[in-house]
């Protein structure tokens, strides 16, 4: 099944209004939950800009967060009023995540979470982080505020080797420590992560690392690591959102040429 056709399964599935837009805020695909609350069909709705579903109130702002996630290419989350067909605006917080599809075209997975107390809120949104990183075809996690891994997607887990009922795999927090990861990594390796971890938890800020990640078979593979923090609305990080790029071959091209 290609990745858009996962995304598509998703974004229908999802019991919250959601749609997939274009990098220039163009619907290509809702879902019924966003049908029912606008009283629109898909056709109509079709190459229609999202900002048009967001109470006139709210759409400057909610347009300025997302073109920073636009140039940032990182999550985008804020709260705002969608309107309703009944004239009663329904709170959401607004999540939306971008993704890269094997042709270059860029989509946009946006869903709309009931905004109904802090609790509840985050998890909801924690459902909805695990249930995204999984439909996307890369290695993904996320830790939550302190630093701690918390979660990994599927394809992650495999390649670690997890057992199929290990928290990672379901978001659990067991308290663990900020680089309690960092023995998943070679030896040679973790002294720098650690490094480059504590400072994107000290400043806040998005990272980036080369490692080497050991299999469930205990081989070593590069990575590249980058990590973006999801921020509330008042900018204090809730969670750090990361991909591990595979980059082996690449690394054993460069080592055979320098070699040469």
């Amino acid at each position: 099944m290609s990745g858009v056709t996962k995304i598509v399964g998703f974004v229908e599935t999802s019991p919250f209004p959601a749609w997939l837009a274009t990098g220039r805020g163009e619907c290509v695909y809702v879902n019924p939950a966003l049908e029912r609350l606008t009283d629109l069909k898909s056709d109509q709705i079709k190459q229609v800009d999202w900002r048009s579903f967001v109470l006139e109130e709210d759409r400057a702002a909610a347009s300025a967060s997302w073109q920073r996630s636009l140039a940032s290419t990182t999550p985008f989350r804020t709260t705002v009023r969608l309107r309703g067909s009944d004239g009663v605006p329904a709170t959401v917080e607004l999540i939306a995540f971008g993704h890269t599809l094997d042709d270059g075209t860029e989509l946009w997975l946006f869903a709309g979470l009931p905004a109904q107390g802090t609790t509840q809120q985050y998890s909801r949104l924690e459902a909805q982080l695990q249930a995204t990183l999984n439909v996307i075809p890369a290695y993904t996690w996320y830790a939550v505020a302190s630093g701690a891994l918390t979660f990994v997607n599927n394809r992650t887990g495999d390649y670690l080797g997890l057992p199929k009922d290990h928290p990672l795999r379901f978001g659990i927090e067991t308290g663990t420590e900020w680089d309690a990861h960092i023995p998943l990594l070679h030896p040679d390796d973790q002294e720098e992560a650690r490094r480059v971890w504590s400072v994107c938890l000290g400043a806040g800020s998005a990272g980036e690392n080369s490692q080497r990640i050991r299999s469930a078979k205990g081989v070593y593979r590069w990575f590249i690591s980058r990590v973006e923090p999801l921020r509330a609305s008042d900018g204090t990080p809730l969670y750090w959102i990361g991909v591990n790029l595979d980059i082996d071959d690449r690394k054993r091209a460069e080592e055979i040429a320098r070699q040469s």
